[in-house]
């Protein structure tokens, strides 16, 4: 994220989630493996442990929980398959 309370995911009603059927003319599970992990990493070189937070809040930011969550899911599933980084669900 960037800090604050945003996940650096949004899968807004105007935004695409993920594809991941790689005979689809929208698959882009690719390119938000790539963002992850980036991003990932990018905050990581920031601190000094090996395990960083993402927060996903924002307040009214989340209106369609299904779809936010599998969203994340695939994100997970297929981020921890790349094996650079290792995604995990967790409370505070």
């Amino acid at each position: 994220g960037d800090g604050l309370y945003s996940c650096p995911f949004s899968f807004a009603k105007y935004e695409v989630g993920i594809q991941d059927n790689p005979h689809r003319h929208d698959y882009n599970v690719e390119q938000y493996i790539e963002k992850a992990v980036t991003q990932a990493l990018k905050q990581a070189s920031r601190f000094k442990t090996n395990h960083i937070l993402w927060v996903c809040g924002f307040d009214f930011s989340h209106k369609n929980a299904d779809m936010w969550f599998h969203n994340l899911d695939l994100i997970m599933h297929y981020v921890n398959l790349d094996g650079r980084i290792n995604l995990l669900y967790s409370s505070p």
